[in-house]
């Protein structure tokens, strides 16, 4: 009825344009009491501004303070992770590739150890049905139950055993990439201090003088040493028929000291041969 009566109205007012100016004169002083509320603040009951309600607060909260707060947050993040990348670019000590491999070999493992954690819950579940709902345990049954269960376990234990390797090689490939770059840059040996040794000009005369006459009796000790050498063979040479014949006296003399302890040894011999026959013809 209400609509049927507005559109008479509002038919009326098109063919009445006394209605209509009435009509647009209505609507422009609300839209200026409404302008004239908006732009003064809110009066108490002594004409002064009071402050606003809970709920006002409330609704300007909801509406206007969390999500600005949201945004500049989602902002904040948006730059920090372009901060983020552009340091790993800028690192020559970090591989962007690397860490990406990193990451997806952990977010691998962590699904291949979910789908484990999820298959022995399974069968976890069949033996707590068989055994809860008194069914006929068959051997067949059994041993399936028993190859899955030390399949997953053999899985498990192959992922976990990959997984250990993997960190292992990272942690090797990162120190030898960590040893590698600080062999490579320039302040490596700033650290520990360096000797830098300084020899003056006539410090280094004195040495060579030092060296050459050193090396002077060296040679000296070796010419005097090869000359006594040299002296002791002539005498030898010198000396040499006067020792072939004393040599050779020596040599008579020997012989005839054991001829003579020879012929001793014979007479005693012989003595006592004689000696044991008279007492052989005594008796």
């Amino acid at each position: 009825m209400r609509d049927d009566r507005d559109d008479r109205d509002g038919e009326d007012g098109r063919r009445n344009p006394e209605k209509l100016d009435e009509r647009v004169e209505e609507l422009e002083t609300r839209v200026r009491e409404l302008r004239d509320e908006l732009g003064r603040p809110p009066e108490g009951p002594l004409g002064l501004p009071r402050p606003p309600t809970p709920r006002e607060v409330l609704s300007f909260t909801g509406e206007y303070a969390i999500p600005t707060a949201i945004a500049m947050l989602e902002a904040n993040v948006r730059a920090l992770k372009a901060l983020q990348q552009v340091i790993r670019l800028l690192d020559p000590e970090r591989s962007v590739v690397s860490e990406e491999r990193d990451r997806l070999q952990s977010r691998a493992a962590d699904a291949s150890r979910l789908t484990l954690d999820r298959l022995e819950s399974a069968l976890e579940d069949v033996e707590t049905t068989i055994r809860e709902g008194d069914l006929p345990r068959e051997d067949e049954a059994r041993s399936i139950l028993d190859d899955a269960r030390r399949i997953n376990r053999e899985i498990r234990d192959r992922v976990e055993s990959e997984r250990r390797e993997a960190d292992e090689t990272r942690e090797r490939k990162r120190d030898i990439d960590r040893e590698r770059s600080s062999s490579d840059s320039p302040d490596a040996g700033l650290d520990g201090g360096t000797t830098i040794e300084l020899t003056d000009e006539s410090d280094a005369d004195g040495e060579s003088a030092d060296d050459e006459s050193a090396e002077e009796r060296a040679e000296v000790d070796v010419e005097a040493e090869l000359r006594s050498i040299k002296d002791e063979l002539e005498g030898r040479d010198e000396r040499g028929p006067e020792v072939g014949k004393a040599d050779a006296e020596d040599e008579a003399d020997e012989d005839a000291r054991a001829d003579a302890e020879s012929d001793d040894g014979d007479g005693d011999a012989d003595g006592g041969a004689e000696s044991s026959e008279d007492d052989a013809d005594a008796e």
